[in-house]
């Protein structure tokens, strides 16, 4: 069977010659390149794509325009703000073609034309840009939809992997299982730029507005914006009452009046003055606030900082809704503790948690009620579900190319299909032991010595592990351990 798929794989791709020969065919029969020149090129494309095909994910073959190679400018942050990033991004033209992974072609943007064909192509990310393998940009020059389901959009990203082989998988699937207004689509590729293999890559809908798809704010009054630890390397950002930090994603800033951002800055110290004052639920979706905040613990997200924390305002009626999670990288890190953010004392959540008005917290509360006997269950089971499925067969093959590629030997689907398993089967216990400490207010048996909380955390307000040593904190006090807890 696995000959006759390699078999019918380069039958394919002779029957539908590769696209990004074009370009160096028409420079051969202009004599601008000699044929033995011409056949070298050709046989390398053809060996990399084919070689790439063979591991069984899809495949996004770009060429840019003259071979150029997307570059950006790496920056720190500044005097009292946190974070390095990058600038100057370069936009670069290319060609971009889909192989699926039986060789057929799904999609090819055509040679890059403006506004008419092609692609452009630009590392993404902050942080994340500081290593060999970039995230990437795609911006097509007319609407299309890549993906299953999609809503045809120009914005399209690559996500990188690099920390887990599944982490964005398992988030989306959280995502979803959760609620979440929209579950961003997207499937794992092999990415190959200019003949050069880049590796395992998630291909996604980007957070963006979109009439049908996505985020459908409206046109005039809808507004995409984030808590943006990296507002130093923005534009333009909003700051409110509490020194946090928010930058837009829709409208671009350069669309918004003076008006509509002055609107924008009240709203935001609205909240903050509300949260203070115990009135919130008149500005935030509670809902949607609570399915957002306990999605990250239960897959306890160690990265608290803000990075791609997004908010949705479908109108100037509306309130301001949690829309979809999006940011992964740092899943599966928080084994005996609340996600980064449930921590992070100056932003909403934590000070929701804390506010003498309990609506947040009993929300909360009900809702684990609801999903608690469900949603670990259901994320077992469908961890097992997708080792049978043909992209966990084609992540498998792959990862050794990326591996090798990347000259790393630590990771592996199966290691991380295992992990998850781990996570699920043990995160239950952990969470249903602080919630009716922390939030509800019972203290259990289990988790008591002489009628008191015998729970301990770190001065990060992390639960300690059992084996911690050093200063922790239990009952409201400060002690010092020298020896295993």
């Amino acid at each position: 069977m696995a000959r006759a798929i390699c078999k019918m794989k380069r039958t394919l791709i002779v029957l539908f010659p590769l696209l990004a020969l074009v370009a160096v065919a028409q420079s051969f029969h202009e004599g601008i390149i000699g044929e033995a020149e011409f056949e070298v090129v050709r046989t390398k494309q053809q060996t990399v794509l084919e070689s790439t095909l063979e591991a069984g994910l899809p495949v996004i073959d770009i060429h840019t325009v003259g071979g150029e190679e997307p570059t950006c400018d790496y920056v720190n942050a500044p005097p009292g703000a946190l974070g390095r990033s990058i600038t100057n991004a370069t936009k670069v033209p290319a060609r971009a073609i889909i192989y699926e992974a039986d060789g057929t072609i799904s999609y090819d943007s055509g040679d890059y034309v403006k506004d008419a064909s092609g692609i452009t192509i630009k590392i993404r990310g902050n942080n994340s840009a500081f290593v060999e393998k970039k995230s990437y940009k795609l911006k097509l020059q007319h609407k299309v939809a890549l993906l299953d389901g999609s809503a045809p959009d120009k914005d399209w990203v690559l996500i990188k992997n690099d920390i887990l082989s599944l982490n964005t998988r398992i988030g989306l699937k959280v995502n979803e299982l959760m609620g979440m207004v929209w579950t961003p689509k997207g499937k794992y590729v092999n990415l190959v730029l200019n003949d050069d293999y880049r590796g395992i890559y998630m291909l996604m809908e980007s957070v963006n507005r979109n009439i049908s798809g996505r985020i459908n704010v409206d046109s005039k009054e809808g507004r995409i914006f984030e808590w943006d630890p990296y507002w130093w390397n923005e534009d333009y950002y909003i700051e409110d009452s509490h020194n946090n930090k928010f930058t837009f994603k829709y409208p671009e800033p350069d669309k918004l009046s003076s008006a509509e951002r002055d609107r924008m800055h009240e709203l935001l110290d609205s909240i903050e003055d509300a949260i203070e004052a115990g009135n919130y639920a008149r500005y935030l979706d509670i809902k949607s606030f609570v399915n957002w905040q306990m999605a990250h613990d239960i897959l306890g997200t160690y990265d608290g900082a803000g990075s791609n924390i997004y908010f949705t305002l479908y109108d100037d009626t509306s309130k301001v809704q949690m829309t979809t999670l999006w940011d992964f990288d740092t899943i599966e890190r928080q084994w005996e503790g609340w996600s980064g953010i449930h921590y992070a004392q100056d932003f909403w959540f934590y000070r929701l948690f804390q506010s003498e008005d309990r609506t947040f917290a009993l929300a909360y509360l009900k809702r684990w009620k609801e999903v608690s006997h469900v949603i670990f269950k259901a994320m077992t089971a469908w961890l097992e579900e997708y080792t049978q499925t043909t992209e966990y067969a084609g992540l498998v093959l792959s990862y050794p190319l990326d591996m090798k590629r990347y000259n790393c030997n630590s990771l592996s689907p199966q290691k991380d299909i295992q992990t998850a398993k781990n996570w699920f089967a043990t995160r239950r216990e952990w969470m249903e032991a602080a919630i009716a400490y922390e939030i509800d207010g019972i203290q259990n048996k289990s988790s008591t010595i002489n009628g008191q909380c015998s729970i301990k955390y770190d001065l990060q307000g992390r639960r300690c592990r059992k084996n911690a040593q050093g200063i922790y904190i239990t009952n409201g006090k400060i002690l010092l351990s020298s020896h295993p807890l």
